[in-house]
């Protein structure tokens, strides 16, 4: 049978993953999944938040057999990537998350070893009824 090489460093496959936090439905606190690993691993590349009206600090979590591992916690103000004039917020910024992994270009990354790793998200602070707050993530499965 033939084995198709994979590269740590070099993603086979790309694919976006897309979580919302929504007004009073989910209550500040809980986690949600943005992404879970690939089987043989992931690069999440670029991660990115988008706001209403309210700024949250939204905790970003390694879950790995069950526990989670906070890795940032990052303030994501009010209405960024939904006014039109303030930009979404790069999670991934050396600004927010200066001891992220580099690759061989200096770009931030978060590695997940495996289908039992998964990248989480929570925020701290109650929404609006009418708030959504969107993560969005670029992810490279390797």
């Amino acid at each position: 049978m033939a084995v198709t090489p994979n590269s740590f460093i070099t993603p086979q496959g790309y694919r976006n993953a897309v979580v919302n936090f929504v007004g009073t439905t989910d209550p500040a606190g809980t986690a949600k999944v943005v992404v879970t690993g690939g089987t043989n691993g992931s690069w999440v590349q670029a991660l990115i938040a988008t706001n209403g009206a309210t700024a949250h600090n939204v905790a970003l979590l390694i879950t790995n057999g069950g526990t989670d591992y906070i890795i940032n916690e990052i303030a994501v103000a009010a209405n960024v990537g939904q006014n039109g004039t303030a930009l979404p917020q790069d999670m991934l910024s050396p600004v927010v998350g200066p001891n992220y992994v580099l690759d061989g270009n200096g770009n931030r990354m978060i590695y997940l070893g495996g289908t039992a790793d998964a990248l989480r998200a929570k925020y701290a602070t109650a929404q609006g009824t009418a708030d959504t707050l969107t993560l969005l993530a670029l992810v490279g499965d390797l």
